[in-house]
């Protein structure tokens, strides 16, 4: 009989979300129930006639909630008797009321160092939103919303046709390795280039290639605090190095860390005060790392946004592209919500870059990619480049293509 059981085992079922069918919301009733011991082991569950009159629901709704209960093990039926709580479960899991169980102590699950060690990493750019002149922020009325419309409509239509790799859409990184040899300077092939979710995971797949735990990094100081979470993530030692109206001060960091073999930099713009790194020191870094056998990661930070003369050669295309890993984003000219960023790796790193990011995520994103090269000629270039026909805006004199 349905009376043997108190009305409050049925009132998450009379109390759930309307949203879910019925079936399902019986179901969660009585596992919730099962699991916190307010139905005991072995406790009759009530005929499906009278539960079905008792609710005011179909017996199919209940026969299918308890087919479900006994698919996932809950319960357990007997022929000619009836459905049953299942007998086998652990006694602690079942068996006890939430108040007795709430009362004993439970040791929490643990969390990793490292997990402990990104909660404590500041998040970059935490403003309000609404804010104006928010760093990386574009306008975004002047984003061309129509010729993005048709780019991921033509690339839904194409998905069918076309195949994908882990380092991204070939199509895709032929155009973004064109713009970059003739804007940037950049000495690269399309192989060399891997597509990803925008410059942060770019410096964080590069810092994992190339530095071990408890390795230092030197970083510029001040410099974008988006990176603490990315060397914090590896295990690594930030290891700040002033910066003037020249960029970046090498031997500062070396002094505190003179065994360091990675340096993470912006020549093209340093963030937050907008100096550039002179001629003599990308030179200089460039030497120091081909003598000493290190790495320089060069996050190209607003290298697109000049106004008074053309983007200066990227520290890659000035010789380095056998110790520079090259990034950018499109994020920062486009819109915040478009993951779209690239690295470019030298040869000795391409194999282990591949096969780093086929373990992180497999192939990269394909609609993704598809609609960006759909969209290169009608928004990406139309915003970066001035003067082209198609641009909705003037962001400045940011390259010529």
């Amino acid at each position: 009989m349905v009376s043997q059981f108190p009305s409050s085992l049925y009132l998450p079922f009379q109390e759930s979300s309307s949203e879910l069918a019925q079936y399902v919301r019986l179901f969660r009733a009585f596992q919730q129930a099962i699991i916190k011991g307010n139905l005991a082991p072995g406790a009759k569950l009530p005929a499906s006639r009278a539960l079905c009159a008792e609710l005011g629901i179909s017996r199919n709704t209940v026969k299918t909630a308890y087919e479900m209960l006994h698919a996932e093990g809950y319960v357990e039926t007997r022929h000619g008797a009836g459905s049953f709580v299942a007998t086998n479960l652990p006694l602690d899991t079942v068996g006890q009321k939430e108040d007795q169980a709430q009362s004993q102590t439970q040791n929490p699950p643990k969390l990793s160092a490292m997990a402990q060690t990104l909660v404590g990493v500041r998040k970059p750019n935490q403003m309000k939103k609404g804010e104006l002149l928010l760093p990386a922020q574009p306008c975004i009325n002047s984003f061309p919303w129509s010729q993005w419309q048709r780019a991921v409509a033509g690339a839904g239509r194409q998905m069918k046709y076309q195949q994908n790799s882990v380092m991204g859409n070939n199509q895709l990184r032929e155009q973004i390795a064109s713009y970059l040899r003739v804007v940037r300077g950049v000495k690269c092939s399309a192989d060399q280039v891997m597509i990803c979710s925008g410059s942060q995971q770019a410096m964080f797949l590069a810092l994992k290639l190339l530095v071990n735990a408890g390795e230092p990094v030197i970083t510029e100081d001040p410099g974008y605090q988006g990176i603490d979470g990315a060397i914090a993530a590896v295990g690594a030692t930030k290891i700040p190095a002033q910066v003037d109206e020249q960029g970046i001060q090498l031997e500062d960091g070396l002094e505190k860390a003179p065994d360091a073999r990675v340096v993470m930099l912006t020549p093209s713009r340093n963030h937050p005060l907008g100096h550039t790194l002179s001629l003599d020191r990308r030179l200089h870094v460039l030497q120091w790392a081909k003598r000493t056998g290190s790495w320089l990661i060069e996050d190209d930070y607003d290298s697109e946004f000049r106004f008074e003369q053309q983007p200066l050669t990227s520290l890659q295309g000035l010789g380095g592209q056998d110790v520079v890993i090259y990034t950018g984003t499109f994020s920062r000219i486009l819109h915040p919500g478009i993951r779209l960023g690239y690295m470019v790796l030298p040869e000795l790193l391409l194999e282990p870059a591949n096969r780093a990011k086929t373990y992180m995520e497999g192939e990269h994103r394909f609609f993704h990619n598809l609609r960006w090269r759909n969209s290169w000629a009608t928004v990406i270039l139309p915003v970066m480049c001035d003067g082209c026909a198609n641009s909705t805006t003037n962001v400045g004199k940011l390259c010529t293509v």
